[in-house]
């Protein structure tokens, strides 16, 4: 058997203590264990994508906010799993209304890939790309390939600023749905 070692034999019949090791196989090991660390670690670092999460507000009262001061504008995306929306907030409907793409109209990535290189060299709604506020937003039954490849797109693009959230957390940031809960996550108002 190849690879091991075996004790030194010693003197007087007594067994040696003393064992010798075959280098060769050790090294051999050993630099496949390195370079199985070496490859680990760079792909660990490529395959990270930054974002933060959107969590629903928890003060029951509203803060007083200023009214001269403008709100940020956030781009949002709703994914379910036959359609995405995108949708900016603090934006008036009527100037940039939302769109809706469905995996009937064709490949749904690409129409989403066209619609927001479009939005991100927008300077009247993106002013910085790295700096934008993006929300992406699912439900519970969309795959995760889907998300991360929604996130793709909007970092091919330059947009940085990603945040993930819960539906349920920010539907009530949607137009005319009239059975989505209100912002934050509460349940859905009675009809």
């Amino acid at each position: 058997m190849a690879g091991g070692g075996a004790p030194t034999p010693a003197k007087g019949g007594k067994k040696s203590v003393d064992f010798t090791v075959n280098l060769v196989p050790t090294i051999d090991l050993l630099s496949v264990l390195i370079a199985f660390l070496l490859i680990t670690a760079v792909w660990t670092q490529l395959a990270r994508i930054q974002a933060s999460q959107v969590l629903p507000k928890t003060s029951p009262t509203p803060q007083e906010e200023d009214p001269d001061k403008e709100k940020p504008k956030k781009l949002l995306i709703f994914v379910q799993p036959e359609e995405i929306t995108i949708n900016f907030t603090n934006v008036d409907p009527a100037a940039v209304p939302p769109v809706t793409f469905r995996k009937a109209d064709g490949d749904l990535n690409k129409l989403v890939r066209e619609h927001i290189k479009k939005v991100a060299n927008d300077t009247a709604l993106v002013v910085d790309k790295k700096k934008q506020a993006v929300v992406i937003a699912s439900t519970d039954v969309v795959e995760y390939r889907q998300v991360i490849e929604t996130m793709d797109i909007l970092i091919d693009n330059g947009l940085s600023g990603l945040s993930l959230a819960d539906a349920n957390v920010v539907k009530g940031m949607m137009p005319d749905d009239p059975n989505s809960p209100p912002p934050g996550g509460g349940p859905v108002p009675p009809k």
